[in-house]
């Protein structure tokens, strides 16, 4: 996974912070960015979620199927 980014400094957003309105202005966006992030955060860890248990319920089937595998090849040696 690639996340690419920008610098968050006030020459990026072209900003002159040094009055309190630019500042209520610049916590606003950030609050909104946040918001919008928060979401897809979710998703993501929801997704993962998933995944890790798609993970070891597929583990604990390889695990059954390899030990099945092998008491039947021991009942057909036995039986031999």
């Amino acid at each position: 996974m690639t996340i690419d980014g920008v610098a968050a400094d006030p020459t990026v957003f072209n900003l002159d912070i040094t009055d309190i309105a630019t500042i209520d202005a610049v916590l606003a966006q950030v609050r909104s960015t946040a918001e919008t992030l928060e979401p897809e955060a979710n998703v993501l860890s929801i997704r993962e979620e998933f995944n890790n248990k798609l993970i070891n319920s597929l583990e604990k089937g390889e695990a059954k199927l390899l030990e099945a595998d092998l008491n039947e090849q021991a009942t057909t040696a036995l039986s031999l």
